[in-house]
């Protein structure tokens, strides 16, 4: 009992260090399951991250729900390790990808939105991205 109890506590210990930045939240307003991706990118640099784009997990959104976009770091020191850097958001059709594949639909970018937001502007949308279909 005292084992299970120290490894508990252990856990605990080692889950809390770490706390991750909840505040950006994507709103999905449409009637479709989509499908997203996100990641830092350089102003300049319209390409995504094509590397491992197989193995790529792209995240599910349920039509009118929303989806807190997590970050290890705080959202604040990821902006700031990477100031020329914006954070991009690629928002796709469940469609495209069944017919292209995720690779093939990030090399035509086949997106039905893509946002790309620097931490200014996040502060000025409440870390809140709204898509409605637009």
């Amino acid at each position: 009992m005292k084992t299970i109890l120290l490894i508990c506590s252990c856990l605990l210990l080692l889950t809390s260090c770490s706390e991750w930045d909840t505040r950006l939240v994507f709103i999905n307003n449409t009637n479709d399951t989509l499908r997203f991706k996100f990641e830092m990118k350089l102003k300049n640099d319209s390409i995504p991250d094509l590397s491992y784009c197989q193995e790529t997990n792209l995240y599910y959104i349920k039509p009118k729900s929303d989806e807190i976009l997590r970050n290890l770091n705080n959202w604040n020191t990821s902006f700031e390790l990477h100031p020329n850097e914006l954070l991009r958001i690629y928002i796709i059709n469940n469609d495209s990808l069944k017919k292209y594949g995720t690779c093939e639909t990030f090399k035509r970018q086949i997106f039905l939105k893509r946002y790309d937001f620097t931490y200014d502007e996040f502060k000025k949308i409440n870390w809140r991205i709204v898509y409605d279909g637009k």
